[in-house]
């Protein structure tokens, strides 16, 4: 199973923009500010004889320019041209750091944009009214290009790409009306096949094939609407039946995987490697169907994602982190799909908000409001 960073994203994206929606700032005083003019030149919200909540910022002519909202985890930053919101811009930020700002571009259009820490820009795409729509995209902190996936009205449609560093094709995911549907590719990061399946409706159907960086048949899994018809098959690079403990190596004598097989069958521990060397996954097969924990790495060895398999199924505990090492979200699936609550976090640690799933389907989701905001 890859990671995908562009549903964690959009959702992390979505919850900011409506905890800027949902700010309330409690109103106790309000005091006033005036130009050497007379003209009002700011309004500060106090409460309990404290400056929070809200403040106001208007120009030497009585123009609205500026709101500054805070709460116990963000400032909002909202600044105005035409005194409208519609045409200003919106940013939020986090101890003097920008993490997501909103650009309009057209009534109901906009372009959001989220950044490291670091300022440079983590993901960009336009929404209509709060709707993904278009190409949106997500890079990596030295700026190159990491994922980039096509909405309809909010719903993920055709080809969706990752990308490794070095800018080679890492995924191929086609979608259809916001599932998985068609046939996914992955690739060596020297761009050679890696491994390909038929999925339909977000689940796994048909026979999926993985191979060897020499390009032969390394092993076979049959499934048929996300279930397992059969035990998965692995083969020697000769193309015999496999058995025994199995090491493949890249060009360069660097270890590519080690299985362990039974009769033909994956059984027991397995570990794959980046061609730099550093692990890539980990898991385990029992009787040619995984089961357990499936662990991913990213190219510079950090885990990045933890996911729970039983008898060939992706059904339980799901975690994925950021390259911090800090969680950025957990959850559950049941058969493929997410079930339950998942809980979503910020970089810093602290919880942004949930959502609850059934089927697969988002049917509730709630931003994490704090008390005194």
């Amino acid at each position: 199973m890859k990671i995908n960073y562009f549903r964690l994203m959009l959702a992390i994206m979505l919850f900011l923009s409506n905890s800027l929606l949902a700010a309330e700032s409690a109103k106790l005083e309000i005091r006033k500010f005036y130009y050497p003019n007379g003209v009002l030149k700011q309004e500060v919200y106090f409460v309990n004889g404290k400056p929070e909540g809200t403040v106001k910022d208007y120009d030497e002519k009585g123009k609205l320019y500026r709101i500054l909202k805070k709460d116990a985890l963000f400032i909002y930053e909202l600044e105005y041209e035409r005194q409208s919101l519609v045409h200003g811009s919106q940013r939020i930020i986090k101890s003097g750091v920008l993490l997501e700002e909103f650009v309009p571009k057209a009534f109901g259009l906009m372009t959001v944009k989220t950044y490291y820490e670091s300022g440079v820009v983590r993901s960009e795409g336009d929404r209509f009214f709060n709707v993904p729509v278009g190409t949106v995209k997500s890079y990596y902190e030295d700026g190159e290009l990491a994922q980039e996936a096509n909405f309809d009205r909010g719903e993920q449609e055709g080809m969706e790409k990752t990308f490794f560093e070095n800018g080679n094709v890492r995924d191929e995911t086609p979608y259809k009306h916001d599932k998985k549907n068609g046939i996914e590719k992955e690739y060596f990061e020297s761009g050679r096949l890696l491994s390909e399946g038929l999925w339909t409706d977000d689940m796994p159907d048909g026979t999926s094939q993985s191979y060897y960086w020499s390009g032969k048949l390394r092993a076979e899994c049959p499934y048929k609407g996300g279930e397992p018809v059969g035990p998965c098959r692995g083969f020697s690079e000769s193309g015999q039946k496999a058995d025994g403990t199995i090491k493949s190596n890249y060009s360069s004598g660097q270890t590519e995987s080690e299985f362990h097989y039974s009769e033909g069958k994956p059984d027991g521990d397995f570990k794959t490697y980046y061609e730099s060397g550093k692990l890539n996954a980990e898991g385990r097969y029992e009787d040619g169907r995984m089961e357990g924990v499936l662990k991913r790495y990213d190219e510079s060895g950090k885990l990045r994602m933890e996911s729970e398999f039983k008898k060939g199924v992706l059904e339980g505990k799901f975690k994925m982190y950021y390259p911090s090492g800090r969680a950025m979200t957990e959850g559950f699936f049941k058969k493929w799909k997410r079930d339950g609550i998942a809980v979503y976090y910020l970089e810093s640690g602290d919880e942004l908000g949930k959502m609850t799933f059934k089927n697969g389907e988002k049917v509730q989701d709630k931003a994490n409001k704090q008390k005194g905001a």
